[in-house]
């Protein structure tokens, strides 16, 4: 079962790459913007749930389309953006991680 959701997924990603070249720039291109990490940090945002993206998506790429206006108009770095986003995500993944943490040592069990 991980095996063919996995190939099926990776499918479904090069189709989707591949539209993405013929439909936007019409030819060969050898850099291809990194979309993919994009949407791992949304998951992350939205703790692997198909709900939780329909508010990280639109949050992750608000932040992103505004930070070219942000350098325009504030003179704020658009490196500022992607710190922003690096927090948000740290803040959001530090619970999990300390949780697992717990876990594993059993850290706040009965003695």
């Amino acid at each position: 079962m991980v095996v063919t959701s996995m190939t099926l997924s990776g499918a479904i990603g090069g189709l989707g790459g591949a539209v993405w070249v013929l439909m936007s720039v019409g030819r060969w291109v050898n850099g291809v913007p990194s979309l993919g990490f994009d949407g791992i940090t949304v998951s992350v945002l939205a703790s692997n749930n198909p709900l939780g993206v329909l508010f990280a998506g639109p949050l992750f790429g608000s932040m992103q389309a505004g930070s070219l206006s942000i350098d325009f108009q504030l003179g704020v770095p658009r490196q500022l953006v992607g710190v922003i986003r690096g927090l948000v995500i740290l803040l959001v993944a530090m619970p999990e991680f300390f949780r697992t943490l717990g876990v594993r040592w059993d850290l706040g069990g009965d003695r």
